[in-house]
Formats: C-alpha cells, structure tokens, sequence
C-alpha cells in the first residue's frame, strides 16, 4: 500500500491567510491552530488552472503566474519579440517588455506594480492585469486563498469526474462495510462506484455541497489536522490506512470556524479515541499512514480523496 506524504489594477493584495482560524482556541487544552500559507490556487471559470508544474508567487504584492499557463487556460496566442511578450485575445492585447513596469494593453500604457520575470526556466507574468485586460472578472478570497477568474459556477463532481467501481479499495473496508452503504432517495443502498479525486479536482459540488480544499495543518501543540472547507459541514471522514486498519473521525467542534460561505473544519490525524480499538500506538499514527481519505456523505457514490496527488 502507498505511503502519503501528504480600470485595470496591476496589483492583487492577499490578506493574511487563516486569520480567524488562528484564533480557534479549544478551552480545555489551550490549543490552537497555526496560521498556515497555503499554495494559492487560481481558477478560470471555477476550474483550476493548469500552471504546468509551478506555483502561483506573490511578488510585490501581486500574483505572477507561468504566461504560458495563463495563456493556455484563457485561449490567449503568445508571440515573442525583441524582449516582449504580446498576449491576444479576440480585439484584446497586452504587451510586456523584459525589466519594464509598464504594459501596453490595446495601445494604453498602463503603470503596475513589477515587471515580468523568468523564474525557473518560466516566464512569469502579472495575472490580475491579464485577466482584466481580456474583460474578465478577478476576484482574490483569502479564507480560500483563491483567485476566481471569469465566473464562479462550481460543477457538480459528475461532470469531471467519472465513477469507478470500488474494488480496487475495498479491502481496506474490511469489517466496516457499513462505509460502504448510503441512505439515497429513501432507501439503504450499497456502494458499489466511487468518485475519486484529489486536490487538483477542487472546488467542486457534491449534491449542492461544493468543497473547496482539504488539506493538513499543525496546532501549537504540534498535532495535525486535516482541514476541510465546504460550504456545508461534512458529517465526518474515514482514514483508510495500508494495512487494512480504517479510522473514523469527526472535526473538533472549539475550532470550527463557520460565516455565511464557508465551514472550516479540522479533524484530527491521530486521536485518543483509537486506544479503545486496541491501537496502544494512537499517538504515532501520522497523515502519513494514510492512504485514502473517505468523505462520509450521503451519496450514491463513495466519495474517496486522494492525499497523495
């Protein structure tokens, strides 16, 4: 089994991220949970943008991104020339030149904040005075850590994923088949499909619930947690571990964090809870022994998640 180791504006201001999070303080232990930078994620019409293996960087208080990532998920030509860059678009253009912070967009300078730059063999390049030069929407959510370009209608996970027969994971449900049944248009059914999906899949909707990103967080306290935001609290997850074992946990309600969007939930990697199932180890079992991560939701398929890709 595997192992986890788990006008135009040229400027895109991130607020600081999980600051309310950090103030989630369980009274009994004085716990908390550490503010954490997470990668930002961009989409392009509520789907993420396929960077081509880099990351988002926030440089002089903008995100930069790989012009050719940019260029390809808004349907933009590149052409190169004597040190600039010209993007296009329909009657839309924005020239960039190599050290300058002015951009050229439909024959309008335009001041911003840096110049392009090359970074690891990519040509980095302003998203924001991109995006809205070619007239689409930009908006920056720093609960998310999102940049949602264009519009924000999240796909239910059946239109991008498709189902799976869940055989290939059934042993490790060995002893809790009851995982795998579900309470579907009235009746108790059996699971027999799943929807697996991993971090690059976010954000998307499940029977109206619509996730946004799991992820792995620490407390002061050194314990980790799996962080989970949705916009509707989820009843609980099953850890499914390589040698057969599967941990049932749900959040820990002092750190929930919820407001009129979103639910912020963080549940537990190890738990005291597991002593009584004759894990005498339950302290060492770490996000690392995961293989799966089940989403116990109501569905007609079993909602899988892969930490690892």
């Amino acid at each position: 089994m595997r192992k986890v180791i788990k006008g135009i504006t040229a400027s895109l201001v991130l607020l600081p991220v999980l600051a309310s999070s950090s103030q989630q303080v369980h009274a009994a232990t004085a716990e908390k949970i550490i503010p954490t930078t997470h990668p930002i994620i961009v989409t392009y019409n509520a789907r993420q943008m396929d960077l081509l293996g880099a990351k988002a960087d926030l440089k002089g208080g903008s995100v930069y991104v790989p012009l050719r990532g940019v260029a390809q998920a808004m349907g933009a030509s590149v052409q190169y020339s004597d040190g600039k860059v010209t993007l296009s678009k329909e009657a839309n253009s924005v020239e960039l030149k190599a050290g300058s912070k002015i951009a050229t967009i439909n024959g309008n300078d335009i001041n911003f904040a840096q110049p392009m730059y090359s970074q690891n063999g990519r040509t980095m390049v302003p998203l924001r005075l991109i995006a809205e030069a070619f007239e689409e929407k930009v908006e920056w959510d720093g609960e998310l850590d999102y940049v949602w370009i264009g519009n924000k209608e999240v796909p239910d996970i059946e239109t991008i994923i498709k189902p799976k027969s869940i055989d290939p994971i059934k042993v490790y449900f060995k002893g809790y088949e009851r995982l795998l049944t579900s309470y579907v248009d009235g009746r108790m059914v059996n699971l027999d499909e799943m929807m697996l999906f991993s971090k690059r899949d976010f954000p998307l909707k499940v029977n109206g619930i619509t996730y946004y990103r799991i992820n792995i967080v620490k407390s002061n306290k050194n314990n980790a947690y799996l962080r989970s935001i949705s916009n509707v609290p989820n009843s609980g997850v099953s850890y499914l571990v390589g040698n057969g074992d599967v941990r049932l946990r749900s959040d820990v309600k002092p750190f929930r964090v919820k407001d009129s969007s979103y639910t912020i939930q963080y549940i537990p990697i190890a738990s005291r809870q597991d002593y009584s199932k004759g894990f005498t180890d339950w302290g060492k079992f770490s996000y690392e022994d995961i293989d799966y991560i089940q989403i116990r939701r109501d569905y007609h398929f079993a909602l899988i998640f892969d930490l690892l890709n």
